[in-house]
């Protein structure tokens, strides 16, 4: 009797530690998929919220405001619209030590480290239900996979506002000569910045020059290159240089500037009284449909 026991009580903690492996693997796609820090906690809690069947699960952040800011697994729920329950519950949980959850009839708890502050979660689950023990340490262990998501979001997060602001300054005009427009969308995720660029000019003389040009890569090290280039192809052009000759140039100079080798450019001169476009490309797509 003894040994069918201990077979028994063991094939159940591997059933147990399978179940457990298997929701922090799912758990581990749904935080891989998330773009952002906003992104991850909703997705982690719409999550915990098929994981358990809850009705809701609600995340409240504390910093130093007066109440949190408030995010749900359901739509429409904000700190004032939350039961008094909940309300209590989420502010009971600040006090208590990092990934510990609190679970009682009806629903659990648990605080974690936010980068913002401090994050308090509560699973509201349906009336006389509870978690048991080994829920309780999957819900810990989820939890302190999603902190660790939080924090490496909040670095690409930071990444992404530096190198936006970075290419914003670099890309192109703010403001276009009139007939104009242009929009850049980017490709790839996470940083959303990469070697594209365009610039329309005024010239001296009453022409526009259009460039486009397009340098290897997704990164923040192309939008450097992209920058050096693009300051090159403005200088010339206000040189009054033709369009190969301003080609001609920025070959030599992107000779000297690692990583711009195979950047490709497209640039033309407009004259606005003709409607004369006089332009090069150096392996471009066709800039003229």
């Amino acid at each position: 009797l003894a040994r069918v026991r201990t077979s028994v009580q063991l094939s159940k903690m591997r059933g147990q530690h399978a179940h457990r492996e298997t929701a922090l693997a799912a758990l581990g796609q749904v935080l891989a998929r998330a773009a952002s820090m906003t992104d991850t906690l909703r997705e982690a809690l719409a999550y915990l919220h098929r994981l358990w069947h809850a009705s809701s699960v609600v995340g409240a952040i504390w910093t130093d405001r007066a109440e949190p800011s408030v995010t749900a697994s359901v739509p429409g729920i904000s700190w004032p619209t939350l039961p008094e329950t909940v309300r209590a519950a989420l502010t009971r949980l600040r006090e208590r030590p990092p990934l510990t959850p609190d679970a009682t009839d009806g629903g659990a708890g648990i605080t974690l480290k936010h980068p913002s502050g401090t994050l308090t979660i509560w699973i509201e689950l349906a009336a006389g239900r509870t978690l048991s023990v080994e829920d309780q340490t999957l819900l810990s262990l989820a939890c302190g996979q999603l902190g660790q998501a939080l924090h490496r979001a909040h670095l690409i997060d930071e990444q992404r506002e530096t190198a936006l602001a970075r290419q914003r300054a670099i890309l192109g005009p703010d403001r276009l000569p009139a007939g104009f427009s242009a929009r850049y969308e980017p490709a790839t995720r996470p940083l959303e910045v990469g070697g594209d660029w365009h610039d329309i000019i005024g010239l001296p003389d009453g022409r526009t020059a259009i460039v486009v040009g397009d340098c290897v890569g997704h990164d923040l090290r192309a939008a450097t290159v992209m920058g050096q280039l693009r300051s090159a192809a403005r200088a010339l052009l206000l040189q009054q240089a033709s369009p190969g000759q301003v080609l001609a140039a920025m070959d030599r100079f992107a000779a000297s500037v690692p990583g711009a080798e195979y950047t490709t450019v497209f640039c033309a001169i407009l004259e606005p009284a003709t409607g004369q476009l006089t332009y090069s490309a150096a392996g471009h797509p066709p800039g003229i449909v």
